[in-house]
């Protein structure tokens, strides 16, 4: 009897393989996943990527397939054969297996063997962005549109070679336009070459779409340098003087201390404080507390300790401006290389005229109307006046 029954299941166990027998190894789309299956198993997220882009760049029909399945956590693992499927869950213990090859069911199939990928939100991210190309390619409009949609809302390098395979497939004038606009600003951002990020910059020269200067402002970002001299390149955007609003003192000062160039600032109190932590028989580092009664006094004396080590050296608020005028402030181009950020400034520098002209012919029109709105009033008041007269 206990024969008969190992007999039966070790039938059942046959039977329950045989489908997954019948699944193409040597499918295309397998072959790939095959090729990425370590670390498409392991799912992280820092070494994912190189599994993505063969899939998108494959140009098999079934990598969309692929991809959506497993972003939506559908594709398991055979760890006994090393080959994937999608798959839906008949019970706790049971799946119903395809083949990503031709969507062919394969089976009804025991799930001990088989392991469910489950990317991560990040991973999913970046299947998503793979997913555009896809996208853009649909034949209904409304599936484009919310590709570009996607796109405009967080764009990524991958979209630009993306959008720049189907901006001659055919769409409407308008999703075409929209299409073209997207990929200037992509390129822009993303552009493999000075040449062609300065060529799409201009080309939006007078253009005052939020999403351009979106695009353009990040290009002239600078950051603050000092040194002896004004330092010489094509990145400089030229001298800063401290003291205005361009460049606070207590900004400049604070750079000259993070580059080693000057001592800290002190305040009065913390002064006062390390003075009187320091009184050795009615003296400080040999002067007479009772003579400590002005500032310079107690500069003096907290610079004497500093000299002897007590306390950290430090600048003194009168030693500020004389600090600051030893060295040379400017500004350096860190959003872009230096050609590509010139022609972003360029180009911004022209929309910013077009819109505080655009607002000068506003409150020009404003005042002109509430002028009319005016002698209309008195018009009104002097009939009224001449009636009752």
């Amino acid at each position: 009897m206990i024969r008969a029954v190992r007999h039966l299941v070790a039938t059942l166990c046959l039977l329950a393989a045989l489908p997954v027998a019948a699944q193409d190894a040597e499918a295309p789309i397998q072959q790939i996943l095959l090729e990425h299956g370590e670390i498409i198993a392991k799912s992280s997220r820092r070494t994912i990527g190189p599994a993505i882009d063969a899939l998108a760049a494959s140009g098999l029909p079934e990598a969309q397939s692929v991809l959506e399945r497993w972003q939506a956590k559908e594709m398991w693992l055979n760890e006994e054969t090393g080959l994937f499927v999608f798959a839906e869950e008949i019970d706790r213990d049971t799946l119903r297996i395809f083949d990503f090859a031709d969507g062919s069911e394969i089976g009804a199939v025991p799930d001990e063997n088989f392991k469910q990928l489950k990317p991560n939100s990040g991973i999913r991210g970046m299947i998503g962005a793979a997913l555009v190309q896809f996208q853009l390619n649909d034949p209904d409009p409304t599936v484009v549109a919310t590709a570009l949609e996607a796109i405009e809302r967080d764009p990524e390098p991958s979209h630009l070679a993306a959008l720049r395979a189907t901006l001659d497939t055919g769409d409407d004038e308008a999703l075409a336009a929209r299409k073209a606009r997207l990929e200037r600003i992509l390129t822009v951002r993303f552009g493999e070459t000075d040449e062609e990020r300065i060529e799409a910059i201009q080309g939006f020269e007078g253009d005052l779409g939020v999403d351009v200067r979106a695009a353009l402002n990040p290009l002239v970002a600078t950051t603050l340098v000092v040194g002896e001299v004004l330092p010489e390149g094509e990145d400089i955007v030229g001298a800063v003087v401290p003291g205005g609003d361009a460049l606070p003192k207590e900004e400049a000062y604070d750079l000259l201390v993070k580059e080693d160039l000057a001592p800290p600032l002190i305040s009065q109190e913390d002064q006062r404080a390390a003075l009187i932590a320091n009184i050795d028989g009615g003296e400080v580092a040999g002067i007479e507390v009772a003579s400590l009664d002005t500032q310079e006094a107690r500069d003096l004396a907290y610079a004497a300790l500093a000299a002897a080590g007590t306390v950290e050296e430090v600048a003194t608020p009168a030693q500020v401006d004389e600090l600051l005028d030893r060295y040379v402030f400017a500004e350096r181009y860190v959003g872009a290389p230096a050609a590509v950020a010139l022609a972003a400034a360029d180009v911004l520098s022209g929309i910013e005229a077009k819109v505080a002209w655009n607002e000068a012919i506003d409150l020009s029109l404003d005042a002109l109307s509430l002028a009319s709105i005016y002698f209309l009033a008195a018009i009104g008041l002097l009939l009224h006046s001449a009636s009752w007269a």
